[in-house]
């Protein structure tokens, strides 16, 4: 799709769909004449739209409006919080973009009441002109005949063209990214595994010499004492890796960050076999990983001045006669020794090693970012994150930073009385609680377990995500997300790089 900025007024426009913003006294005679105007109000109020919030419509242009379609979005009538404003914008745009799909319309115009306005056009015009077609020619047949060709944003003037373009450049840079998470996460498990991983991360460590990377097969895995990471891996045939991204800016960094992604990248439950209606999509359970693989393709584009670790500890989950075991108790390489009740919690398992080897590197935080439980899904439905942290700074931080995107994100609590629950008398800590609720905050408490305190008694700031619901939608519960995966994570993830150095 092609993204232009014009500064020419959108009444003189040409296009299949004029789109235009709700004004919040429903009155339009600064866009168009005063009978265009009283039209499109008249349309509005036939179909009973004031204007309300996320809402769009379509209609047939009166005569006098050089297109055959006009749409309005709704923005809402009050003066809402910037964020909101901008979420309403996405979504009432989606909206219509979805409908222009059906009338296959290839070229629309915009109004961008202002320059700020630009970005969030932007990312609705990607998110919902994204298509996974590569195992479906009816798909691919259908991207080539609906797929949006052009989109021309309409500013007020010559100065706010030149903004928007650059605005255009940045935000269609950042999208790209979550296009390639999208991408990942949608691929099959017949055509991702481990070292598909493994590839697309080295292809990103070509992009930039600011950007390294180091690899560990199984061998290399267990010198470095990964032992909870490998015993999850040793029920499949594909050889496990750890992938550790590392950025480097090209001063001094001021701080540094490591990002865990959860890389499962097929999830059968091991032993503790899943039912087969909740082993269908399990090929999402590596989008933690695909998260942080599209945030490191666009640290070249955003130059941040922190150092950033992004660390994927990828494999299976599988069952076979050499899987790890319900009452097995696994070493891992913080020490600690893990009772295994169910090998369905798994990624715990995995997380444990990569919290670890996270803090050798010294950070100044560590976030991780994982599909790791439905317990989560019951509690906040699909379109919200939980988060859990030791760092009320930083759970400030990435909520801020979500805010800012539009991408839901709960803050839960670590009750201390619930640590025990994930205490064993087998070993020291059990992957599942003996406590048959709060399944997403133990889960948390668990992981919570391998992040050390100092000798006076200090933590490293941490926090851990929880995206088992919003990353993949079987039903699209947001204009802009299509079925499948929706890149949930990367553009809260730049906003949090962009903002942790300063």
């Amino acid at each position: 799709m092609n993204i232009l900025i014009a500064h020419q007024p959108i009444a003189e426009a040409t296009a299949d769909i004029i789109i235009v913003p709700a004004q919040k006294n429903l009155d339009f005679t600064q866009i168009f004449s005063k009978e265009v105007s009283a039209r499109i109000v008249a349309s509005m109020k036939k179909a009973v739209f004031t204007g309300e919030w996320g809402r769009a419509e379509l209609f047939i242009a009166p005569q006098g409006v050089n297109a055959p379609l006009i749409a309005v979005l709704g923005i809402g009538k009050e003066a809402d919080d910037e964020d909101k404003y901008f979420e309403g914008l996405r979504r009432a745009l989606a909206i219509v973009l979805m409908d222009a799909r059906v009338h296959m319309v290839s070229r629309i115009a915009i109004l961008a009441p202002s320059v700020s306005d630009v970005s969030p056009i932007v990312e609705s015009l990607m998110l919902t002109n994204y298509w996974f077609t590569e195992h479906s020619k009816a798909m691919a047949q259908d991207a080539h005949m609906r797929s949006l060709k052009e989109a021309v944003i309409h500013v007020s003037g010559e100065k706010e063209a030149a903004l928007a373009k650059k605005e255009v450049k940045k935000t269609h840079s950042i999208l790209r990214g979550v296009e390639l998470t999208r991408h990942l996460v949608n691929q099959p498990a017949s055509h991702m595994s481990p070292n598909v991983l493994v590839q697309e991360a080295k292809k990103i460590a070509k992009t930039s010499k600011n950007i390294s990377i180091t690899v560990l097969n199984r061998k290399q895995a267990q010198v470095q004492k990964w032992f909870g990471f490998l015993a999850v891996a040793r029920g499949s045939k594909e050889e496990p890796y750890v992938i550790h991204l590392k950025y480097r800016p090209k001063k001094k960094p001021k701080k540094t960050l490591v990002l865990i992604g959860k890389g499962i990248t097929f999830d059968s439950g091991g032993l503790s076999l899943k039912p087969s209606i909740h082993m269908e999509n399990m090929k999402i359970d590596m989008a933690g990983g695909a998260t942080v693989l599209g945030l490191f393709s666009l640290l070249p584009i955003l130059a941040p001045d922190i150092a950033i670790h992004g660390i994927i500890a990828a494999c299976e989950n599988m069952p076979s006669g050499d899987a790890y075991r319900p009452g097995d108790v696994v070493d891992t390489m913080s020490g600690k020794k893990i009772e295994v009740l169910n090998t369905d919690a798994e990624g715990r398992v995995t997380l444990a090693d990569a919290l670890t080897y996270a803090q050798t590197l010294k950070p100044d935080a560590i976030i991780d970012l994982a599909t790791l439980t439905g317990a989560c899904v019951v509690a906040l439905g699909e379109t919200y994150a939980g988060l859990f942290g030791n760092s009320q700074s930083l759970n400030t931080l990435i909520k801020e930073s979500a805010k800012k995107t539009g991408e839901g994100v709960v803050e839960f609590p670590l009750p201390e009385e619930y640590r025990s629950t994930v205490q064993s008398m087998i070993g020291d800590v059990r992957n599942t609680s003996a406590m048959k609720t709060g399944g997403a905050i133990t889960a948390a408490l668990f992981l919570q377990e391998f992040i050390e305190k100092n000798k006076v008694g200090e933590a490293v700031p941490w926090a851990h995500m929880d995206i088992a619901g919003p990353v993949y939608a079987e039903m699209p519960l947001i204009p802009y997300w299509q079925f499948g995966a929706t890149g949930y994570g990367v553009r809260t993830l730049v906003n949090v790089v962009e903002e942790f150095g300063k």
